[in-house]
This record gives structure tokens, C-alpha cells and sequence, in this order.
């Protein structure tokens, strides 16, 4: 028609298309968009379930159920809250005598929490155990504030760590883990986290074997149950926001084999320990051992805090079933005297800074991986970095190739006056051999020791 703009040929085209056509393009365009979106949990009538058991020395998975998909930590993310607290302790930052401020943000946090007053001071010491007891909130964000001057730099350096320890698929956005959309891990990073913390921190771990804190003259007992009831049970941590449901990351020994077992999603504190018990019992049948050996490497409970204190303890302390018949026997009583001594001097050497040259994990006995050659992974300007590696080099290896007892990190001075920490895996009887498990890493020379 004559005196009308014509219209483009590509949108005469457009408004011709069938609408079957449409709506197929509007499909791919969604799909698209789709594709480009930052992962998020699927909606259900509850809590998504995942679980995962794990070998604590080889890593191997002997159980997973859903183990990297997406779910809310809870309270496991106080897991790497200590991890943080632990890796400032050896790096001399903090000491367990460290006085922490609360701020009137720390002390508006959310239940489960002490109740800490604005302006009132809290030992890291004291802050450790409320965190793995009374998984208290409040403390958590002293924590953050203390060691990173706000919660969300705090949350960052946390993401940042976990990233060094392989967990890949953990986000942290605070340091309690009350609910937040974008605080999101997966069973096996809790996993790889709980044995992160035996590994890097084998002289800490036995403050997850707490059974309950006193503060204030007010005890609170340690949420995980299952710990008193389990056999060989003796750490982690439980969780719960509604969004996460019932989480628990534990820890169990029988025989001479320690398993890491993590369940999140559970529909009740019930449900989620039978899941717990399951699972770790038919993990523990797959390697053969059964429930007659238990050693459960419970750690000694938090010294006395006032002269005299320790003495009420021993006449308290329980006598082992099999030492006496009566606890009013005298012999009983001396017995259980010791023990409780002895305990209380394995607490007190736990307090100590570990040697320069420290195995990450103890060797048994008689180390079956005794060897003149070693892997060297590195060499790292801090301890935290070098732990770090040499976690994800044991990570990295198959298990046959695995030495979790011949793990050192050693110090060395540099010409220019520095220290570089080496990170060396031991154990193996060849070079041979130790060139077959450099081959698996990234970085890595074979030693002659």
C-alpha cells in the first residue's frame, strides 16, 4: 500500500510464525535461562535427605545417599567455625586464654545460645566448648567478629578455607549456621570436613568427645546423644534449621578402624540417630569388624577451674564396670583416682603447641607403611596451607596409594630469614612406588630418606 512504511521482512516473519512455532522458541529461551542460574534446593514437603560414611584414614566411601547434592549445613557449619579457631591457636593468634568482646550483635543472636550480656568478655577456651556443647549462636558471632572484625568478612575467609580443604561445593554466609538461602554444602564437603579437622588438628579433636560445659554455674549438655548410647562413638556435631532439617556429622571407632558418618535431612533427632547407627553398622560389617572391639577415644573433660575442684572430681569419678563390684571398695577408688589424673595430664598435654615436626595422623604401633621414601607435596609460606595440601594430596591418592600416617609438615628456614613449611608424605618402600603416587598429584617429587 502506498504512503505506509513497510515492515521489516524479519518481523513480518515474526508475526507470521505459527504459535505452535512461539512457544517452542519461548521453551529454548527458559531452557536457557535456566541453564545460567546459580544452583538452588529443590522444593518438597521437607528437609531433603543425604548421607555418607566415610573412612577417617583412606577416605574411601563405604556408604553415600544423595552425598553432593545441595542442602543446608545448620550448625555443622561450627565445624569449620573451630576449624578457624584451631588454625589461629597454632598460628599463635589466639591462645585459649584469649578474652573475646560481644558486641550487641553477638548478643541478639538467635537461640540456641549462653545468653552473653553487650560489652561482657568470653574466653576462647570457653568459647571452643560452648560451641561443640551448647552450639551457641551468640558465641559463634563473638568468634567472627573477634577473629575476622565482621561475621560476613568472617563467612568469606571461611568459603575461602574450605575451598583450600576441597570442599567445593560449600558456601558460608555466617559462622553459626541459622538459616541463610546461600549457606549451602553437601553431605561429603561435611564429610571432608570433619576428617579436615582430625587430620590438620589431631590434638583438638577431643573437644567434639565433650559431654557437657559448665559456664556461669549453668551446664549445658552436648546435643549429640547418640554419642552416649553408640559404641565407639566419640564426636562431631549436630545441626538443625527447618529449612535443613535434623543433621548430624559423627565420628565412631571399633577395632583399629575409625569411620566419619553424615547425615542431613532428618525428619527428627529420633529418625536422624537411626539413620546414624544404621548406616555406621553396616559400614562397619563392610570392613569386617563387628561391635565386640570398641575403642572409643573419648578425650578427658575440661580441667577444674577452681583448687579443690579436681579432688571432688576423683571422689566422683565412676569406677570402669569389671574394676570392683563396689565403688565403696578402697582399691576401686584409688583406681579410679589415677585414671582421672591420668586423664587430666592428657588434657593438660593437649594444651601444648604440637613439635615442629608433628605426624598429621598418629601412627599405629607397628606402621605397616614404613618406608625409605617419601612425596613431597610443597613448600607453603604458612602451616595452614601446607596441612592444607597435604590433606588434598591424601585426598587425591587411590587407597593403596594412601600414607595418612607418614604425613609431616616441618618447618625450615629460609636464607633471608623467613620459614617455609614442607609438606612430605612418608612411607613408601621405593621411588618406584613413590613416583606411582606423584602421578596422581599435580605437584609432587619423589625423596630419598
Amino acid at each position: 500500500m502506498a504512503g505506509r512504511s513497510a515492515l521489516p521482512a524479519a518481523l513480518l516473519y515474526e508475526l507470521t510464525l505459527p504459535m505452535a512455532h512461539l512457544a517452542r522458541l519461548l521453551c529454548v529461551i527458559l531452557s536457557l535461562a535456566l541453564a545460567w542460574a546459580p544452583p538452588a534446593l529443590a522444593r518438597s514437603s521437607g528437609p531433603a535427605y543425604a548421607a555418607i560414611v566415610m573412612d577417617a584414614r583412606t577416605g574411601e566411601v563405604l556408604h553415600a545417599r544423595s552425598a553432593d547434592a545441595t542442602r543446608h549445613p545448620a550448625s555443622l557449619t561450627k565445624m569449620m567455625t573451630l576449624m578457624m579457631v584451631f588454625d589461629a591457636l597454632d598460628a599463635g593468634t589466639l591462645s585459649l586464654d584469649t578474652r573475646m568482646r560481644v558486641s550487641a550483635r553477638a548478643a541478639k543472636a538467635k537461640p540456641s545460645k549462653l545468653g552473653l550480656a553487650p560489652g561482657s568478655t568470653l574466653t576462647v577456651r570457653d568459647a571452643i566448648y560452648a560451641l561443640v556443647t551448647k552450639s551457641a549462636n551468640d558465641v559463634a558471632v563473638v568468634v567472627a567478629e573477634h577473629l575476622g572484625g565482621s561475621e560476613p568478612r568472617f563467612a568469606q575467609r571461611m568459603t575461602q578455607r574450605a575451598r583450600e580443604l576441597g570442599l567445593r561445593r560449600t558456601y558460608f554466609k555466617n559462622a553459626s549456621g541459622l538459616h541463610n538461602p546461600g549457606q549451602v554444602t553437601t553431605a561429603r564437603d561435611m564429610a571432608r570436613l570433619a576428617r579436615a579437622l582430625m587430620v590438620v588438628h589431631p590434638r583438638r579433636y577431643h573437644y567434639f568427645s565433650t559431654r557437657s560445659f559448665t559456664y556461669k554455674g549453668q551446664t549445658y549438655a552436648n546435643h549429640n546423644r547418640l554419642m552416649r548410647s553408640y559404641p565407639g562413638m566419640d564426636g562431631l556435631k549436630t545441626g538443625y534449621v527447618a529449612a535443613s532439617g535434623f543433621n548430624l556429622a559423627a565420628s565412631a571407632v571399633r577395632g583399629s578402624r575409625r569411620l566419619i558418618g553424615v547425615v542431613i535431612g532428618g525428619r527428627s533427632t529420633k529418625s536422624r540417630n537411626e539413620k546414624m547407627r544404621s548406616i555406621l553398622d553396616a559400614s562397619f560389617a563392610r570392613l569386617g569388624v563387628d561391635g565386640t572391639d570398641i575403642r572409643v577415644a573419648s578425650a578427658p573433660q575440661p580441667p577444674p577451674r577452681r583448687p579443690g575442684a579436681l579432688a571432688g572430681a576423683l571422689a566422683q569419678t565412676e569406677v570402669a564396670e569389671g574394676d570392683a563390684a563396689d565403688a565403696g571398695d578402697a582399691a576401686a577408688r584409688v583406681a579410679a583416682g589415677l585414671a582421672a589424673v591420668r586423664a587430666h595430664r592428657v588434657y593438660l598435654d593437649a594444651q601444648k603447641a604440637p613439635p615442629a615436626d608433628t605426624p598429621l595422623l598418629a601412627a599405629p604401633a607397628q606402621d605397616p607403611y614404613a618406608g625409605a621414601w617419601a612425596i613431597q607435596v610443597g613448600a607453603f609460606g604458612s602451616r595452614a596451607t601446607a596441612e592444607s595440601a597435604t590433606v588434598e594430596a591424601l585426598a587425591s591418592l587411590p587407597q593403596d596409594l594412601v600414607r595418612p600416617s607418614g604425613a609431616r609438615v616441618t618447618p625450615l628456614a629460609t636464607p633471608g630469614g623467613g620459614v617455609l613449611h614442607r609438606a612430605r608424605i612418608a612411607g613408601y618402600t621405593s621411588r618406584v612406588e613413590a613416583a606411582r603416587a606423584c602421578a596422581h598429584l599435580a605437584s609432587c617429587v619423589p625423596v630419598g630418606l
